[in-house]
């Protein structure tokens, strides 16, 4: 009886790991492609506007960066 009920309970287990499995790759796939349009909108932003730490920029930079670097481009297009 035990051993039957250890059979249903890794049973189970394994269809929540395989559920769990499945969840974090659709959430992979989503990141990576937002991933993707943040580095395009990046490559977008005016060279001056990026400065000079823009050259040596990976994929895994803070959204904060580009967040900032937008509301600077807002600022200076209100301005103008």
């Amino acid at each position: 009886v035990q051993l039957q009920q250890l059979r249903r309970s890794v049973g189970l287990l394994t269809d929540e790991l395989a559920i769990e499995k499945e969840a974090t790759e659709k959430l992979r796939k989503r990141l990576a492609s937002q991933s993707s349009g943040l580095q395009g909108l990046w490559n977008y932003l005016p060279p001056d506007l990026v400065g000079k730490g823009s050259a040596g920029r990976t994929a895994g930079e803070p959204l904060e960066e580009l967040q900032a670097c937008i509301s600077t481009l807002v600022e200076q297009h209100r301005e103008a």
